[in-house]
């Protein structure tokens, strides 16, 4: 992982003439050098025309896909006080959560003005940070926000609020984790561990 990212296009091609065998190509359309430090997320909005990338620079880069569908215009560069660990869409797509490091409040930011609006992870409301959120996902109908952290748990919120619906405890993560978390089509929810194992 570096500063670099990049917009790839992903084509399936034909080996033959008969069809029978394929072959994908991968080809770069396009590349920034926006960030400073690692880019640990990148996130694409629902609708699809919008992607986010979040570095430990500090910052989170918004960008628009042109009407060819083969470049992006960045729209927005928001910069935080830490590291921006975690990232994810709302399910209109028109906030963007943000965790970053020693901070207890998640950012949500509006893609129409571009105003920040914090929402305090701690059930108490107070400023200590015990965990860092290290990965976001809001659930398939948009009323939660599941944030599984450095500290083994895994937190389901009621989105943009510090509601906290559940905690989840049992697998091993880590300050040095790279948790991924998703919902399936009936409401579960899968959680990857640092044990390798799939919770």
């Amino acid at each position: 992982m570096d500063e670099n990212h990049a917009l790839l296009e992903i084509v399936e091609e034909e080996n033959d003439s008969s069809g029978d065998s394929s072959s994908v190509v991968i080809k770069t359309l396009q590349m920034w050098s926006v960030h400073k430090k690692y880019v640990v997320r990148t996130k694409w909005n629902p609708q699809g025309d919008m992607f986010a990338t979040a570095s430990h620079d500090g910052s989170v880069v918004v960008y628009k896909l042109t009407e060819s569908l083969k470049e992006a215009e960045q729209l927005k560069q928001i910069f935080f006080n830490g590291c921006v660990e975690a990232l994810e869409w709302t399910k209109d797509g028109k906030k963007l959560i943000a965790s970053v490091r020693d901070d207890p409040c998640l950012q949500y930011i509006s893609i129409d003005t571009w105003e920040v609006f914090l929402a305090n992870s701690n059930i108490l409301g107070d400023d200590h940070v015990s965990y860092t959120i290290l990965e976001l996902k809001v659930s398939p109908d948009g009323k939660q926000l599941l944030a599984s952290t450095d500290r083994s748990r895994t937190i389901l919120f009621q989105q943009g609020t510090p509601v906290q619906i559940r905690n989840f405890y049992g697998f091993e993560n880590d300050g040095y984790s790279q948790p991924r978390t998703v919902f399936d089509n009936q409401g579960l929810v899968y959680l990857t561990s640092q044990d390798n194992y799939i919770y």
